[in-house]
């Protein structure tokens, strides 16, 4: 196994992995974030709990309304380290310019932790959790659109 992520790392990480996987800022296709973020997750991080959150919506988070597509990898740690704050959270973000069919949609997002109860395994309750994010409505609408803008970066919320 691969010597786990410190959670300071883990927003550069999964750069590297969209690099890697040879996916810009400005050319980036929902099933091909998706598809990193999936091996992403699958990478140990050093924390002591984490979630996954997907979540869709138009926003007015800067000057104009934008969609918004968005996996987030939350980690937390009980005994955090100086840079490696209690809680962290690392965001994979599309974002567009609003469609009236995405705006009919609405928002709407869901955590990981749901598919956690009642999985055999941690494998078993993020593939349900991923499945559930590609057949989403969200997920499903922003396949026809191209154009995405990318953004990724790490934060403690708190």
């Amino acid at each position: 196994m691969a010597q786990a992520l410190s959670v300071a790392e883990a927003a550069g990480r999964l750069m590297q992995l969209l690099s890697e996987a040879k996916i810009t800022i400005s050319d980036a296709t929902p099933t091909a974030v998706l598809d990193v973020f999936k091996v992403f997750a699958d990478e140990p991080v050093a924390c002591t709990n984490e979630m996954f959150l997907f979540e869709w919506g138009i926003f007015t988070f800067s000057s104009k309304p934008l969609i918004h597509v968005s996996l987030v990898r939350q980690l937390s740690t009980e005994q955090p380290e100086e840079e490696d704050p209690e809680l962290w959270q690392v965001h994979c973000e599309l974002l567009h310019e609003p469609t009236e069919s995405f705006a009919e949609l609405g928002r709407f997002h869901f955590w990981s932790d749901p598919f956690a109860y009642g999985a055999s395994n941690r494998a078993e309750g993020l593939r349900d959790f991923f499945d559930d994010v590609a057949g989403s409505a969200g997920f499903v609408e922003s396949l026809k659109l191209t154009h995405w803008r990318l953004e990724v970066w790490g934060d403690n919320p708190e």
